[in-house]
């Protein structure tokens, strides 16, 4: 299976890192050209125990990569959304520009699956917002989009 994994900060890039170990190829995408090129060379740009072993374990295996291009993430089966959705500056909910600049980059990749079903997975942390404003992102992005919340563990094992 190819997963995509959006949005490669802290929770991405773990997530992408731990996808990889049981045998997906796995792609990380982000905007950060600098935070992709430390991680393309087995540095994490943050400390988490055991992370950078598993992020060498992965890209020797040439089952992890990293890049800035969106259209390298077209052919995945399923994407993550490992964007930050911090609390916004007056405190009244979540900041999703992230997410909302993340969905019209994913939908122009799309089509590339020549309508093969694509899960598209919210794994950004959203304490403040709630799943429904992840689905009303994605429904106003996504073509057909239909969302279903489900909760994603957060831990590496």
């Amino acid at each position: 299976m190819i997963v995509s994994v959006i949005g490669v900060g802290y929770l991405g890039a773990v997530h992408a890192a731990a996808m990889a170990e049981p045998g997906h190829d796995v792609i990380g995408l982000d905007v950060d050209s600098g935070r992709v090129a430390a991680m393309q060379t087995g540095r994490a740009p943050f400390h988490e125990p055991g992370f950078e072993e598993i992020l060498r374990r992965g890209l020797a295996a040439a089952r992890l990569c990293f890049t800035t291009d969106d259209a390298e993430i077209a052919h995945a089966d399923v994407h993550f959304l490992g964007l930050g959705t911090p609390q916004r500056a007056d405190g009244f909910g979540a900041d999703l520009r992230s997410l909302e600049a993340a969905v019209p980059s994913l939908t122009a990749v799309l089509p590339a699956r020549g309508g093969a079903p694509t899960l598209v997975v919210g794994k950004s942390t959203v304490p403040v917002v709630g799943p429904e404003g992840n689905g009303r992102v994605l429904a106003q992005g996504v073509p057909l989009c239909r969302y279903r919340h489900r909760g994603t563990p957060c831990a590496m094992t």
